[in-house]
């Protein structure tokens, strides 16, 4: 489900920068519905029955117990993959499942603190500055400029999705962040 969401996301985005709104607007409502039409009914059913289903009622629960740990840990929050070993001994989960929290920005909140998520929270910042200087530089050629939105629309989609997983220490966000730097060394270049 999340990562339909962040592709719902990131193709809207990609459809409100377009020059040509309207049709890319109907361009999405096409791919949208072929895309609608091929999504399996079991998925479908988890889409209906969101908020109400053990996953979701998980999801918040620990999105609620993140948060509160965030609040009594604010400054550097309680380190580098310590929920594991804190959330047992401070909560008592009334929905079964893993430990963790689904949420990269509660998660990097829980384990860094308010400092480490107002980091992490810069540099998808910088991200967008980065790609819009790229396109703004002068007789920027139509590649780079493709390059620079179609980083913004994945970092758009990563966000999005991101929102729902925990995927803190994957190397996706990195990735990200690696890319807008490199575009932009080649663009001045």
């Amino acid at each position: 489900r999340g990562a339909l969401v962040g592709l719902a996301a990131a193709s809207m985005w990609m459809a409100m920068r377009s020059r040509y709104f309207v049709r890319a607007l109907v361009a999405l409502a096409i791919v949208g519905s072929i895309v609608y039409s091929n999504i399996a009914e079991e998925s479908l059913a988890r889409f209906r029955n969101m908020g109400n289903d053990q996953t979701s009622l998980h999801r918040m629960e620990r999105w609620e117990h993140g948060w509160q740990a965030m609040k009594d840990n604010p400054l550097l929050g309680v380190g580098v993959k310590n929920w594991e070993v804190y959330y047992p001994l401070h909560f008592r989960p009334k929905h079964a499942g893993p430990m963790m929290v689904h949420n990269v920005f509660i998660e990097a909140g829980i384990e860094l603190g308010f400092l480490g998520l107002g980091a992490f929270l810069w540099l998808i910042f910088l991200v967008f500055r980065t790609t819009r200087r790229v396109i703004s530089m002068p007789d920027q050629d139509n590649f780079m400029v493709g390059l620079s939105r179609g980083l913004e629309a994945g970092t758009v989609g990563l966000v999005v999705s991101s929102s729902f997983v925990t995927v803190f220490y994957y190397p996706y966000f990195w990735i990200q962040f690696l890319l807008a730097s490199c575009l932009y060394s080649a663009a001045r270049n």
